[in-house]
């Protein structure tokens, strides 16, 4: 799940989560009648995951979320890896790394750790972006 912050507040609220208007990624996995789409990053629940249908580790795969209108963007928190389970956590891949790129042209690189935690991320400068 990606969240993003436009105004860094000292707790986690619904109020400071900028809306999404849409998302498209480079591939995600369908298991049965179960879809692991780019939408559930940021459907408000923890307990589906975006999962890419590389064969592979999915090193390269990319998810673009675009923004009801530009906003100005300060923080990025992330839930890396699938967690629907423990047993999901240890089955799937998750990133150790990730860039963050807006679309007015910035671009951050994030660790991170291999721990079942949400990152924070705080960006170096907020940006003004659409997705």
């Amino acid at each position: 799940m990606l969240i993003l912050v436009g105004s860094l507040l000292s707790s986690f609220s619904m109020a400071d989560v900028l809306p999404v208007s849409s998302s498209t990624s480079s591939s995600w996995f369908m298991d049965g009648d179960d879809t692991y789409e780019d939408k559930n990053l940021y459907d408000g629940t923890v307990g589906k995951a975006w999962v890419e249908n590389d064969t592979s580790s999915g090193l390269g795969s990319w998810v673009e979320l675009k923004l009801e209108a530009e906003q100005k963007v300060e923080e990025v928190r992330i839930l890396p890896g699938n967690w629907y389970s423990f047993n999901e956590w240890d089955y799937y891949n998750r990133p150790a790394e990730i860039e963050i790129a807006f679309s007015d042209g910035t671009k951050e690189t994030v660790k991170l750790s291999d721990a079942k935690i949400m990152v924070a991320h705080k960006l170096s400068k907020p940006v003004k972006t659409s997705s």
